[in-house]
C-alpha cells in the first residue's frame, strides 16, 4: 500500500515553527497550493528575506544540468531552494541520481519535487514514494473550504464569524485561489480594529463563485430546488450545459 498523504495543513504548520526538511514531495495539480506551501517554505528557509530560488524545469533543461544544479557548491555555502517539477519528464539514466540525492540532500538547501501524477503504477512516482511522504496538493473537497477561509482569515489577523465564513464559500468557494483572492480585498478595505460583518464582505466582494457539475448533481440528489436552479444556472452561463 502506498504511504498516506501527509496533511497538508500540519505540514504548514511545521515550516512555520521554522522544522523545515531538505526534500519535499507534493502530489496534486493545485497551482495555488503548490505556490502557497512553496512560499511558506521559502520564508521560513529566509527570514531575512533574500532568497535564492531555482526552478529546475526538465523541458527545457537537459537531466546533467539538473544535476549540476543541485550538486553545486558556491564559495559562500549560501543556502537555495529548488522546485523540480515533472520529475517523470527526466531522462531515466539521471533518475537514479534524482533518487539518491532524496536518500542523501544537501541539508543545507531545500528541494521541492512536484509530481502532478497520481498513477501509483508509474515506476517514478514508486521510487519517489518511497523515500518521501508525499505532501497532498489536490484541490481541497467542498466541506473542507471552511476551514481554509478560517485559516486564511487568521493569517490577516481578522476574526469571522460563521455567517461571513458560509458567505465567503458561496461568493467564492470554487477554488483556494478565489477565496484567498476574496479574503486579501476585504483585508485591504477593513479598518484597523474594525468588526469584520456581512455587509463588508458584500461591498468589497467583487467575484461571482463559479459552481463545478458535482454540486449541482449533489443538490438535484438532495431534491434541494433553489440551490439546483443555482448551480444549474452557473453552469449553463459558463457554457457547461
Amino acid at each position: 500500500m502506498p504511504k498516506n498523504l501527509k496533511q497538508l495543513r500540519s505540514v504548514v504548520m511545521e515550516v512555520e515553527k521554522g522544522q523545515i526538511q531538505p526534500v519535499y514531495l507534493f502530489q496534486g495539480d493545485d497551482q495555488y497550493l503548490q505556490k502557497f506551501v512553496v512560499e511558506k517554505i521559502e520564508s521560513a528557509l529566509f527570514p531575512e528575506g533574500m532568497s535564492e530560488k531555482i526552478i529546475l524545469e526538465p523541458n527545457e533543461m537537459s537531466g546533467n544540468e539538473i544535476i549540476e544544479k543541485l550538486y553545486a557548491a558556491d564559495l559562500f555555502s549560501s543556502k537555495k531552494i529548488f522546485v523540480l517539477r515533472n520529475p517523470q519528464n527526466i531522462q531515466t539514466s539521471y533518475r537514479k541520481i534524482i533518487f539518491r540525492y532524496c536518500e542523501k540532500p544537501i541539508q543545507l538547501n531545500c528541494l521541492v519535487i512536484i509530481l502532478e501524477d497520481f498513477d501509483q503504477r508509474k515506476a517514478i512516482v514508486k521510487e519517489l514514494i518511497k523515500r518521501i511522504d508525499p505532501i497532498d496538493v489536490r484541490s481541497p473537497f467542498g466541506n473542507k473550504m471552511g476551514g481554509w477561509v478560517r485559516y486564511f482569515f487568521k493569517e490577516k489577523g481578522i476574526a469571522a464569524d460563521s455567517n461571513v465564513v458560509e458567505e465567503i464559500l458561496k461568493i467564492a468557494g470554487d477554488s483556494l485561489y478565489h477565496l484567498a483572492n476574496e479574503i486579501d480585498k476585504i483585508a485591504i478595505y477593513l479598518k484597523d480594529g474594525e468588526e469584520l460583518t456581512l455587509d463588508h464582505v458584500y461591498r468589497f466582494s467583487g467575484w461571482k463563485r463559479d459552481y463545478k457539475r458535482w454540486e449541482f448533481l449533489l443538490a438535484v440528489g438532495n431534491r434541494n430546488l433553489q440551490k439546483a436552479i443555482k448551480t444549474g444556472q452557473s453552469l449553463i452561463s459558463a457554457g457547461n450545459e
